[in-house]
């Protein structure tokens, strides 16, 4: 990007992509100065365990190649930034009533309406959407950790 704002193209096309990309996901998703490396780190992770996951459990959960499985950790990240804050708020109610457990429903819907728009990705049943849920929920707060609590004493 020149001074002028113009674009020129260098031949790094897929830089510019993915620049492009990290720019519209930090619009999206309030992401600080640096904290595109979370979304890569989050978008890796899960499609490590979507491909886990269906090498593990082949019978109940299928994910073709690893190209499937990014496309499908893409769209999940979509659909976790458009969709899954209305089903939340539409839902408050019987979530707060479970104690915070109905989030495990709402992020199986999520996965299965991600197999709903990706080919060669498949659940057997909404049961292994709801189990992939929880092993990727536990996963990730393991491993991309968001939270950081600084405690004072006096």
């Amino acid at each position: 990007m020149s001074t002028d704002g113009k674009f020129w193209y260098n031949g790094d096309v897929v830089h510019y992509l993915i620049s492009a990309l990290c720019q519209y996901v930090k619009r999206l998703q309030g992401i600080t100065v640096g904290g595109y490396m979370r979304f890569f780190a989050r978008l890796a992770t899960t499609m490590l365990v979507f491909l886990v996951i269906s090498s593990l459990f082949s019978e109940a959960f299928r994910v073709d190649n690893w190209m499937t499985a990014l496309g499908a950790a893409l769209v999940l990240a979509v659909l976790n930034t458009i969709i899954k804050p209305i089903l939340t708020i539409l839902t408050l109610p019987l979530t707060l009533l479970t104690f915070g457990l109905f989030t495990i429903v709402i992020n199986g819907i999520m996965l299965e309406i991600t197999a709903n728009l990706v080919g060669g990705f498949d659940f057997s049943s909404f049961g292994w959407a709801m189990f992939t849920a929880i092993i990727l929920s536990i996963v990730n707060t393991l491993l991309t950790p968001d939270l950081h609590v600084h405690v004072e004493r006096k």
